[in-house]
């Protein structure tokens, strides 16, 4: 992580969570009641593009080459794929 503020894309509600990728890299999870942060999961590059959520996981693509599968309860990496 580093200091700059990072740029949220736009929110994606699925579940009662709202699920939101940045500019620093990183999936956060949003209390869609109350708006606490979940959880926040880091990839090794910027998400440029909301996340996608189906079935529990929330998929994101990372600048840094990867497509990640995160448990949508609790952000553990379910898998990734080298994309480019």
């Amino acid at each position: 992580m580093t200091s700059e503020t990072p740029f949220p894309q736009q929110p994606v509600a699925a579940g009662g969570a709202v699920f939101l990728g940045d500019s620093l890299g990183c999936i956060t999870a949003l209390d869609a009641s109350n708006g606490a942060v979940a959880w926040t999961a880091c990839t090794g590059g910027a998400v440029n593009y909301p996340p996608a959520v189906e079935d529990g996981i929330a998929y994101a693509g990372s600048a840094d080459g990867w497509v990640y599968a995160l448990d949508a309860a609790d952000g553990a990496v379910r898998w990734r794929f080298r994309a480019a």
